[in-house]
């Protein structure tokens, strides 16, 4: 199922990355890869995620800045977000967060990637 091959992927990308590696549908996290994956996997996504599907975002956060990844809690630090598209709709996220140390063009790079590659299994 979805949530099981997520977190496969988010889990891998983790490993070879050490940044967290977030995804979500458009309504939840899906799965968690990384230290954060207790505090919020299976949580809702917030406002700011939902709008950020919603323009098919896809892009790295250079300066270090809040994202709230939940209604109301937030993390400070550096990100990339890559919307997951299958079949012309947006249908969620892929996040890699760093906590302390600049995103460069290839984690922007994997994030779509990975965001490609699951895009194949959402139905």
């Amino acid at each position: 199922n979805l949530e099981s091959i997520a977190n496969m992927y988010a889990e891998s990308f983790y490993q070879v990355l050490k940044y967290n590696v977030i995804v979500t549908d458009t309504d939840k996290i899906v799965a968690v890869g990384g230290n954060l994956k207790k505090k919020y996997l299976d949580s809702g996504i917030s406002e700011e995620i939902e709008r950020m599907i919603e323009r098919r975002d896809t892009f790295v956060e250079r300066k270090k800045k809040s994202i709230e990844i939940t209604p109301g809690v937030s993390e400070f630090g550096y990100y990339t977000v890559s919307t997951i598209i299958n079949n012309g709709d947006s249908i969620g996220a892929v996040i890699i967060l760093s906590l302390d140390t600049p995103m460069l063009e290839q984690e922007e790079k994997l994030g779509a990637i990975l965001a490609n590659i699951l895009s194949n299994y959402f139905s």
